[in-house]
């Protein structure tokens, strides 16, 4: 049997850098596991909105989990420490004027649209799994919506409209975290079975929290409180030769920040919330053994205070193969 390419070992590696001649197993053996991802968009616009123009925008975001189980004798306890560099600059904000960044990269008002290079302290945080993970327990500094109201199906897209959450919780709650972003919190997730769970959690909304220059190292709990609950189901249908996989989850949000009346800006008003419903559902699976296949995905949030939410009602539906 002829030898493998270079490429394809590489393309065959569980690792994207190698096994490291077998230090990163020893590490790993040991507890201590090292991640990594980045993700870039190349986006133009060719006609219409303020200008022409292309900009580049880039995400990478590392880290490492060390499992205090194998370190420290600790069950079920894990830290995980990582960090992210962001770089490129913001069709939306240079070119078009539109309200949701047509990069995922530029999600949350980074607030450098023009110089585009920042270094952030991402998460900081312990996470105690007992029982099986029955019981789980998170604490420190997290993204909220890594946790709360996402879709994995959403990913794939690249607008902000959509892309693992909806584009009108991250507009009416600006102080709401996704990554690279993280606040002080503590979440409690319960799964009694294997299809259900239920999750709650109370996060520092800090406005500093995304601000350019403290590179995500104010540690401050300046600002309100954000509470967030969620009740999730997700079921696997057999209505066609294939069991098929879905997630359906309701979920109720408040935060007791202040916000601006709109037409009245001498005015605020405290605890603003909101409710939403997310679900995906596979429509067709190519086989059991893998995840290929048709996706309906649907979006609901309702924010009732209408002077205070750009968004008091929004909808988003799809299909992804």
């Amino acid at each position: 049997t002829p030898e493998k390419s270079f490429t394809s070992r590489w393309f065959e590696s569980e690792y994207m850098t190698g096994n490291w001649g077998g230090v990163r197993q020893k590490l790993v053996d040991k507890g201590i596991r090292f991640f990594g991802n980045f993700h870039t968009t190349f986006l133009g616009n060719p006609i219409g909105g303020e200008s022409k123009g292309f900009e580049y925008a880039g995400q990478l975001i590392v880290g490492s989990e060390f499992d205090l189980e194998k370190l420290a004798k600790i069950d079920g306890l894990k830290f995980i420490v990582s960090g992210s560099w962001i770089t490129g600059r913001s069709l939306s904000d240079r070119h078009i004027g539109n309200v949701f960044n047509v990069s995922e990269v530029f999600n949350l008002n980074l607030g450098f649209t023009f110089d585009g290079n920042s270094y952030r302290l991402y998460q900081l945080m312990l996470e105690q799994s007992l029982f099986n993970d029955k019981i789980n327990i998170a604490a420190g500094r997290m993204a909220t919506l890594t946790e709360f109201a996402n879709l994995e199906v959403l990913g794939y897209y690249v607008n902000t409209a959509f892309n693992e959450s909806a584009g009108s919780i991250k507009k009416n709650i600006p102080t709401i975290t996704t990554d690279p972003f993280s606040t002080w919190g503590v979440r409690l997730r319960l799964k009694p079975i294997d299809q259900v769970y239920i999750m709650s959690g109370i996060y520092v909304s800090n406005p500093k929290n995304k601000d350019a220059d403290n590179n995500g190292v104010d540690f401050s709990f300046d600002g309100g409180a954000l509470w967030l609950g969620e009740i999730g189901y997700s079921p696997s249908l057999n209505i066609t030769a294939h069991a098929l996989p879905g997630n359906y989850k309701l979920g109720m949000l408040i935060d007791t920040s202040e916000f601006e009346v709109f037409n009245r800006p001498d005015r605020t008003k405290s605890d603003n919330y909101g409710f939403y419903f997310f679900m995906d559902q596979m429509l067709y699976r190519e086989n059991s053994s893998d995840d290929q296949g048709l996706i309906f995905f649907s979006v609901f949030t309702y924010f009732p205070q209408e002077e205070i939410n750009k968004f008091p009602f929004y909808y988003a539906g799809g299909l992804a193969y």
